[in-house]
């Protein structure tokens, strides 16, 4: 049998017994209000039990479904903190392992970079005493072009002496 009524079919049945109870009553209107009031009190009470059983049912199913969430959460949560804690320990291991390997390198590293730049700063020192050699060979015959004919018209010092400086 199916117990899908509930409430609902208590309420029903109720209802249908008191009309069908008035309509066919042999008895008398004031004794049949009374029996009325009486039936309806009756099923009052069993509403009300009906109620207060599925409200206590309801706090109860609650009560251990919060219990359950709270055990299942607090066992989650040891399980991720033993399992953080066992990941942490294991960088850190490798830190350990890993971190003497990479001074190593580094202080390599840093070696070459000064070896490097000696090299370098070596280059152009003597790159640059290349260049003032070639300078002072090549020095003489760059001055003797400038007195040559084709710059004969043209004097820096003499426009710069003849511009007209009253911006000063």
């Amino acid at each position: 049998m199916k117990k899908g009524f509930g409430l609902a079919g208590v309420l029903v049945g109720g209802v249908i017994g008191i009309t069908l109870g008035v309509l066919y009553a042999p008895r008398a209107g004031e004794e049949t209000r009374a029996m009325v009031s009486e039936r309806i009190d009756e099923y009052w009470g069993q509403g009300k039990e009906l109620y207060d059983r599925g409200v206590d049912h309801m706090q109860s199913t609650y009560a251990d479904v919060s219990s359950k969430v709270q055990d299942r959460y607090s066992d989650v949560s040891d399980r991720f903190q033993a399992t953080r804690d066992d990941v942490a320990g294991q960088v850190g291991a490798v830190r350990d392992r890993v971190k003497p390997r990479v001074a190593g390198a580094n202080d390599e590293l840093r070696n070459k970079i000064d070896e490097a730049r000696a090299r370098i700063a070596s280059q152009i020192s003597k790159n640059t005493e290349e260049a003032g050699d070639e300078l002072r060979e090549t020095a003489p015959s760059a001055s003797a072009s400038l007195d040559d004919d084709r710059y004969e018209h043209w004097n820096p010092a003499a426009e710069w002496a003849n511009n007209d400086n009253s911006d000063d």
